[in-house]
């Protein structure tokens, strides 16, 4: 599993009661997708900029070019030079990318009474042994999936924008707005699809889960 340590770490999973019943009864687990945020109807999950980010390029001070390769960052790919040059100064190019659709199990580090009820929940779920909990996923997933990768790895609220160049995964970065929900999520991405063609939610059966998660109790 990619990203942040995850051993000796507790997740939290609100839900509804009757499937908090079904997951701790028979380990079901509904897994959403990327581009399903995207549609939700209530504001606590709705993201309709889920899997993108926009990359940033600024020039701050003049600059001179007269060939292809000094333009910095995205306006290398916006501005041509074919003869002549150019000055550019106090200037920002942006570029929205968009990602393949991915499996997405969203949680949380620390629970918050206020959050649940945002997203309609009244159960919660904790997850007491996160690689195992997301071993248990994979492997479920790869009886539909020759192979699916997995990372993990708390969300930033730094906003969608993006500098040149930046490492920051589109899966994990959001709006400020969102800050409230600590959100800390699991992604499993199937290899070998088409690369932007959405996938389907559904629940997955895992019972080899149920001796790494419980209830939680107030």
């Amino acid at each position: 599993m990619q990203g942040f340590k995850t051993e000796n770490m507790f997740l939290y999973k609100y839900l509804k009661k009757e499937y908090a019943y079904r997951m701790l009864e028979f380990g079901d687990i509904k897994l959403g997708t990327a581009y399903e945020y995207r549609s939700y109807e209530d504001i606590a999950r709705r993201d309709i900029d889920e899997a993108t980010r926009t990359l940033v390029s600024k020039i701050d001070i003049p600059l001179y070019a007269n060939k292809q390769n000094q333009l910095p960052g995205i306006f290398s790919s916006i501005i041509k030079i074919n003869d002549g040059s150019i000055i550019l100064e106090n200037c920002i190019a942006e570029r929205k990318e968009n990602y393949p659709d991915v499996y997405i199990y969203c949680c949380t580090s620390s629970f918050d009474d206020k959050a649940m009820k945002s997203f309609d929940c009244d159960s919660c779920i904790v997850i007491k042994d996160v690689p195992k909990f997301v071993n248990c996923i994979r492997s479920n997933l790869e009886t539909f999936f020759r192979k699916v990768e997995t990372f993990s790895e708390p969300c930033k609220y730094d906003g969608k924008k993006v500098p040149f160049g930046s490492k920051n995964s589109p899966y994990f970065i959001k709006d400020k707005s969102f800050e409230y929900q600590e959100e800390y999520r699991l992604i499993f991405r199937p290899k070998n699809l088409v690369e932007f063609r959405p996938l389907s939610p559904f629940f997955l059966r895992c019972p080899d889960l149920l001796s790494c998660i419980e209830l939680y109790q107030s």
